[in-house]
C-alpha cells in the first residue's frame, strides 16, 4: 500500500474509534433543531441525564455566564443563556473530555489545550471588534477551541516527528500553509481530519467548514468566517506586529475582511490585559 494511503488509514481508523455523540446530547441537539421548540421534551431529555444535568449547570455558573447569583437548575440556565448556547457549550465539554482521555500520552495535550483557548478566545475578540453578533461570536469561538482538532489524530496515527517538524511551516508564507504541506505529504491533513471529527460529532456545517479550511482562507477567494481563526494565530505571536500584518496581507483583502489596523491594535490592545 503506499505511503499517503496508510497515513489516510491509520488517521480515518483513530477518527472511528472516537466514541458518538451520547445518546442525551444527539437528542438535544435534534430538540433544538426542531422547528417548534419542545421545552417539555427537553426537560426530559435533562432529567433523565445527570451528567448532563451536571454538565449543564457547570456551564451557566462558568466565568463565562455566570451573572453572580448561583445557577441551580437547568432551566434557569436555559432562560438565561440560551437552549442553543447551552446545547453547543455541553457538546463542546464532552469533546473536550473524550481528546484529553483518548489522547493523554501525546506530549504536549496541556499547550494544546491552552493553544486551542487562546485561539477561542482571541477569535472571539475579533468577531466583537468587527461587529459580528453574539450567535455569530458564538459560532467562530467554538471553530476556534476545535480548530486543531485533528492535529491530535493525527500525532496519533502518524510518526509525532513528522507532524512537529509539518507544523514549524514558516508562517509569512501564506499561500503554502503547514495544512498544504501535510496534505501533499500525508495525503491528508488536520484540517480535513478535524472536519471529519467535528461532523461525527454533529457540530454546525459552518463550524466544520471553519475548522476544515481556517489555514486556507485565502485561497480561491476569502472565505470570511474561516479567516478569523487564521488571522487569530498572527495576533497571537508577538513577532508578528501589525505592521508586519498589514505587509503580509494585502490591503484589499483586510479591507474585505474587515481587519483594519485600527481593529488589529484594539485587539492586540485587550489580548495584554
Amino acid at each position: 500500500m503506499p505511503q499517503k494511503e496508510q497515513y489516510i488509514d491509520q488517521v480515518i481508523n483513530v477518527i472511528e474509534m472516537l466514541p458518538p455523540l451520547p445518546d442525551s446530547i444527539l437528542s438535544l441537539q435534534m430538540a433544538v433543531q426542531e422547528k417548534d421548540i419542545n421545552f417539555a421534551r427537553i426537560t426530559e431529555i435533562i432529567k433523565k441525564d445527570s451528567a448532563l444535568t451536571a454538565d449543564i449547570l457547570n456551564i451557566a455558573n462558568s466565568a463565562l455566564f455566570a451573572r453572580g447569583t448561583p445557577v441551580e437548575s437547568p432551566k434557569t440556565a436555559i432562560r438565561n443563556i440560551g437552549l442553543s448556547t447551552i446545547t453547543n457549550f455541553v457538546t463542546l465539554q464532552f469533546s473536550t473530555r473524550v481528546l484529553k482521555e483518548r489522547f493523554s500520552s501525546i506530549e504536549g495535550l496541556q499547550e494544546y489545550f491552552q493553544h486551542a483557548t487562546d485561539v477561542a478566545e482571541t477569535t472571539q475578540l475579533l468577531a466583537q471588534n468587527t461587529g459580528k453578533s453574539r450567535v455569530e461570536q458564538e459560532k467562530l469561538y467554538t471553530a476556534g477551541l476545535l480548530h486543531d482538532i485533528g492535529r491530535l489524530v493525527l500525532i496519533m496515527a502518524v510518526e509525532p516527528q513528522i507532524i512537529q517538524d509539518l507544523s514549524l511551516n514558516d508562517w509569512y508564507n501564506i499561500d503554502h500553509t503547514a495544512a498544504i504541506e501535510e496534505k501533499e505529504i500525508l495525503g491528508i491533513n488536520h484540517c480535513i481530519a478535524g472536519q471529519h471529527i467535528a461532523e461525527k460529532w454533529h457540530f454546525s456545517e459552518d463550524t466544520q467548514h471553519i475548522i476544515l479550511n481556517h489555514h486556507t482562507p485565502l485561497q480561491n477567494g476569502i472565505d470570511y468566517d474561516s479567516s478569523y481563526v487564521f488571522m487569530a494565530h498572527f495576533l497571537l505571536m508577538k513577532e508578528f506586529t501589525t505592521q508586519k500584518l498589514i505587509q503580509i496581507f494585502p490591503h484589499e483583502v483586510l479591507e474585505k475582511m474587515h481587519f483594519t489596523e485600527e481593529c488589529i491594535e484594539k485587539t492586540r490592545t485587550e489580548l495584554q490585559r
